[in-house]
C-alpha cells in the first residue's frame, strides 16, 4: 500500500487557520491534518481506522527512523509501503572538483590517515546557509554519526583500503543525498553538503493498494 494526494490542494498552508491537528482550509471547509512529522505506517494505520475523507499535509519522502535502526534498513514492507512518495534525490555539493554521473555528484576530498582509521570532517547546512542539527549519515546502511549544535560532524572510519565511499545523509523534511567521495592521500578539505527542501503536498490523503501485477512482483522480492 501506498499514500499519495490524487488532488493536491491550491490553498497556502499558512493561510490556514490553526486546529488541534493541523489546520482548517477555508477552501475546503474541511481540517487539514500535519502528517509531516508522522511515520508512513502510522498515516496509513489512521486513514484505514476513520470512515471519512481525510485531507493532510505530507511530505513528498515519509518520516524514517532518524538513527537508522537495523528493523528499519531490513523491514521491505516499510520500503514497498514508501516507494510510491519516494522521488529522486539530488546532491548539494559545491566544489569545483565535482562531476555528475546519474543524479549523483562525485566529490573528490581528501582524507587524513591515523593509525588505523580515516578522518572526515564536515558541515550539513540548507540552502540559506543556516546550520542542521542532529542529521543522521550512514554508510552502506550503517548509521555512523550525527551533526551537532552547528551542522558540523567527524567520521573515523576503518582504512579497509578503500578507494572511494558513499555517505547517505538523512533528514526530515530535506531530500536525501547520497555523496559518493573519492580518498586521497593528502591532507582533509572540510566537506559541505547542502540539503533541499523537500516538497509538502496538501490534499485528500488516500491509501492505495498496489494492483495484482504489483502483488506479484513484491512476492517473488520475498522469495
Amino acid at each position: 500500500m501506498s499514500i499519495t494526494t490524487p488532488k493536491p490542494c491550491t490553498e497556502k498552508w499558512d493561510n490556514m487557520s490553526p486546529t488541534e491537528r493541523g489546520r482548517h482550509c477555508s477552501v475546503c471547509q474541511t481540517e487539514v491534518v500535519d502528517f509531516t512529522d508522522w511515520k508512513t505506517d502510522d498515516i496509513i494505520r489512521y486513514i484505514q481506522n476513520t470512515n471519512k475523507k481525510i485531507c493532510g499535509r505530507i511530505h513528498r519522502t515519509p518520516k524514517h527512523n532518524t538513527r537508522f535502526s537495523n528493523g528499519f534498513w531490513k523491514s521491505k514492507s516499510y520500503i514497498r509501503v514508501a516507494a510510491s512518495l519516494i522521488l529522486s534525490t539530488a546532491i548539494g555539493i559545491k566544489s569545483t572538483q565535482a562531476t555528475f554521473k546519474d543524479n549523483e555528484r562525485i566529490l573528490d576530498i581528501n582524507y587524513v590517515i591515523q593509525i588505523d582509521s580515516i578522518t572526515i570532517k564536515g558541515v550539513v547546512t540548507d540552502q540559506q546557509n543556516n546550520p542542521l542539527v542532529d542529521v543522521p549519515i550512514s554508510m552502506e546502511k550503517q548509521y555512523l554519526a550525527s551533526t551537532d549544535a552547528n551542522g558540523n560532524f567527524t567520521l573515523k572510519l576503518s582504512k579497509e583500503n578503500k578507494e572511494e565511499i558513499s555517505l547517505l545523509f538523512q533528514y526530515i523534511g530535506y531530500k536525501s543525498n547520497i555523496v559518493r567521495i573519492k580518498l586521497k592521500k593528502e591532507m582533509i578539505r572540510p566537506l559541505k553538503v547542502i540539503l533541499d527542501e523537500d516538497i509538502v503536498y496538501i490534499g485528500e490523503v488516500i491509501v492505495k493498494r498496489p494492483n495484482i501485477w504489483q502483488r506479484f512482483i513484491q512476492s517473488l522480492k520475498k522469495i
